[in-house]
């Protein structure tokens, strides 16, 4: 009788590895020709792979984290308070993240050898796109290697680490897996690692943890995965480097597997600030890709049948990419192949079908509207700026934009298209645009580390530059704009509102006999006007860059606007200016 019940075990077991390889296979095959939004299927997958033991009751702690992880995808893909103004009756719909998410494009290296610069597009340029994620991961998850290092997940700036490590967290979470994600933001930055995990269990289940050990007998049916989603959030959040951060999470997997409990960890980051850290060398590093036509197209169709009964009240047509064949269209193109940029062009479009009309299209509005969206958007994960009024939020962002526009502006000056890490400092400092940091025994980062890491700054892939200066010292390190129409538009930003602002100063003078003295300082004397005129127009003439000129005059009528100044008033007094200093 008892060799009857083990054969029928047996053959139950053969069953679900049988249905667990099939369904495998018929996934491999449908990669090739079809995306896998939200990764059902892999969380079919994950479902059916065949178990040694049935776990009769889960525990509260892990039943929490499933809920909390099931719940978290089911959330708009953005937060409803990012983009409140949009979520009044009946206006815009932003589908769910398990609805929404589309798999990106990847390519996977091995990191062999210490001089790899990650950061540099020459390291990943000859390597093959692949359309595989989930069946990657699945794959290296399920492998004993991946219990001996972290997997390091690279992408820049709205590429979808984020969403990535949401959808992994839910979808691989079953008897199958255990998931905790960590969000690097919201924990204590100079705590280790594994109290790291604790407090982020103890934060999602209301569960005191004092020891991740007390999970171990569930280990063996469901092995753990740790994803440490934002190095980069890390550093921005403490004004700190944390450059082991990597070794320290290997030493982690080291000490667990000596013990009995391998662990799977997964680390995010920015590829701008990936070379503070140090990467062990056997490290599987995975860098994100940017959208193709078949994702842009895919992800349009969900955003429009998410928001149909929106577009018919409201007379709109739904969101369509343009076809290209000029340059504003191939430049929204362009830009549109980064997820988080996709998603602020529909939402840019529902306002009358605006970018319908490529050739007459504003294109400084534009980049406005995209580059406040996503400044707000960085500035919303401080808790500080949460607790501002409306006037001083609006004033944090503005100088945040600022210091973006002085970072164009130096490239600009010194007729590049990049910029040196040193350089960056210097133009902060010299405009009094310097971030407040914190030192600390871990050292601090400089203040273009603090910006380059909150925009969309990629590293300049060549080893030395016109300084004839070993590049990997570090002040040496050179950056450029993932879009050069950012640059041009925000070094015309920076002119035009240098222009505005001394136009604004004489405007007030004039209206005050008080501050005649003032008046005369400015236009008599050399040093009347301040630096953020002889920067802006001093060291590169206007015509050099017929494409920033393009951008001013686009975009003079928009700020002139917003002062309450008339085009012939500031006309007027920028010519008597610009006569006195002449003079």
């Amino acid at each position: 009788w008892t060799n009857l019940l083990n054969h029928q075990e047996n053959a139950q077991r053969l069953i679900e590895l049988s249905n667990y390889v099939n369904k495998y296979y018929e996934l491999q095959n449908l990669s090739s020709h079809s995306i896998d939004v939200g990764f059902s299927k892999i969380f079919e997958l994950i479902s059916s792979v065949p178990l040694q033991i049935q776990v009769q009751q889960a525990n509260d702690i892990i039943n929490s984290l499933r809920m909390k992880h099931v719940a978290s995808i089911n959330h708009p893909i953005v937060p409803r308070d990012e983009y409140q103004e949009d979520f009044e009756d009946g206006q815009l719909v932003f589908p769910k993240i398990c609805d929404a998410f589309i798999p990106q494009a990847f390519k996977v290296l091995r990191k062999i050898e210490a001089k790899t610069r990650l950061e540099e597009e020459s390291s990943w340029s000859s390597l093959p796109r692949r359309n595989d994620l989930g069946l990657f991961l699945l794959n290296y998850l399920s492998s004993p290697y991946s219990t001996e290092s972290p997997l390091l997940i690279l992408g820049h700036p709205g590429s979808g680490k984020s969403l990535l490590t949401k959808i992994m967290a839910a979808q691989w979470m079953s008897s199958k897996f255990i998931v905790v994600r960590v969000s690097l933001r919201n924990v204590n930055a100079d705590a280790n690692i594994m109290t790291q995990i604790e407090d982020t269990l103890h934060h999602i289940t209301g569960v005191s943890l004092d020891s991740w050990i007390k999970l171990s007998p569930l280990f063996k049916v469901s092995p753990p995965i740790v994803i440490l989603d934002g190095y980069d959030e890390l550093l921005q959040a403490s004004g700190q480097i944390f450059s082991g951060y990597i070794k320290d999470a290997q030493r982690l997997q080291i000490h667990e597997s000596e013990q009995g409990r391998p662990l799977r960890v997964i680390i995010t980051s920015r590829m701008t600030l990936i070379d503070k850290v140090t990467v062990p060398q056997g490290t599987t590093v995975l860098r994100l890709l940017e959208f193709d036509n078949n994702q842009c197209g895919l992800w349009c169709d969900i955003w429009n049948k998410a928001n149909a009964y929106f577009f018919t009240k409201n007379e709109i047509q739904k969101f369509k990419l343009p076809d290209g064949g000029n340059r504003s269209a191939d430049s929204i193109l362009n830009l549109a192949r980064q997820p988080l940029l996709l998603l602020m062009l529909a939402i840019y479009d529902t306002e009358n079908n605006a970018l319908r009309d490529c050739k007459n299209l504003d294109r400084t509005k534009l980049y406005d509207s995209l580059i406040r969206r996503f400044v707000l958007r960085e500035l919303r994960k401080e808790s500080s700026f949460l607790e501002c009024e409306c006037d001083e939020r609006e004033a944090m962002m503005l100088v945040e934009i600022q210091r973006l526009s002085a970072v164009a502006l130096g490239m600009y000056n010194r007729r590049k298209l990049h910029i040196l890490l040193g350089e960056i400092n210097d133009d902060l400092s010299f405009f009094g645009l310097d971030y407040r940091v914190s030192l600390s025994s871990k050292g601090a980062m400089s203040q273009a580390d603090m910006l380059i890491g909150s925009f969309f700054f990629i590293h300049k892939s060549k080893s030395r530059h016109s300084s004839g200066v070993d590049y990997t010292h570090k002040e040496n390190i050179a950056f450029e704009f993932l879009h050069n129409t950012f640059c041009e538009f925000l070094a015309a930003n920076f002119i035009v509102r240098s222009a505005v602002d001394q136009v604004k100063l004489l405007l007030a003078t004039k209206s005050n006999h008080a501050f005649v003295s003032i008046k005369e300082k400015i236009l008599n004397t050399s040093d009347g006007i301040g630096r953020y005129w002889f920067a802006s127009f001093v060291f590169t003439p206007l015509f050099s860059r017929f494409v920033v000129l393009e951008m001013i005059r686009e975009w003079l009528p928009h700020v002139l606007k917003e002062s309450d100044i008339s085009e012939s008033f500031f006309v007027t007094t920028l010519e008597d200016l610009v006569f006195n200093q002449l003079e």
